[in-house]
């Protein structure tokens, strides 16, 4: 129930992917992963491997699917926002 934040790793079952996904916009959960493609296939925030450096994406219509916010200070960091 005090769950905020969730990671989804990028060997996660396809069928564990929308059931997670399901739970966190019903909830107000963010999620995050590191799966290719993550944010385009409803994910929120998607770390990228940028040099042996982590960067991230943000997919801005599916956090707003939440109900959630994020900073425009955090956006300004993102690679890129969608």
């Amino acid at each position: 129930d005090d769950c905020q934040i969730i990671y989804l790793p990028a060997d996660l079952p396809p069928i564990a992917w929308a059931k997670w996904q399901e739970v966190a916009i019903k909830s107000h959960i963010l999620t995050v992963s590191d799966a290719p493609n993550f944010i385009d296939n409803g994910g929120m925030i998607g770390l990228v491997d940028v040099g042996g450096r982590y960067r991230f994406d943000v997919n801005l219509g599916n956090v707003r699917r939440t109900e959630l916010k994020i900073s425009s200070y955090l956006l300004k960091l993102a690679r890129t926002v969608k």
